[in-house]
């Protein structure tokens, strides 16, 4: 079995490759081992500046949009034993 840090600091470095830079406010949210297959499921989240910023009631399709420039996204990694990228996938929130 790995160690949850090693695999909190491995899907942080991911993530930053993916984004091209830090995450903001980085989270491990929930960790799953399948000692069968070997593969590693941890579901993380972080925050990413919204894009195009809306300031109009028009352009806004939650009213949390009106309050907050990040939104939080939520991502599967999915890591063999020795810690190799199986893959990224999408979270549904």
């Amino acid at each position: 079995m790995i160690e949850l840090r090693e695999m909190y600091l491995t899907a942080f470095e991911q993530i930053k490759q993916v984004l091209g830079k830090e995450p903001i406010d980085f989270r491990f949210e929930q960790f799953k081992e399948d000692e069968k297959s070997h593969i590693n499921e941890m579901v993380v989240s972080y925050l990413v500046e919204r894009t195009p910023k809306t300031t109009g009631f028009k352009s806004v399709s939650t009213v949390s949009n009106l309050f907050y420039d990040y939104e939080r996204i939520y991502k599967i990694i999915q890591l063999t034993d020795d810690k190799k990228l199986v893959g990224i996938l999408i979270y549904p929130n």
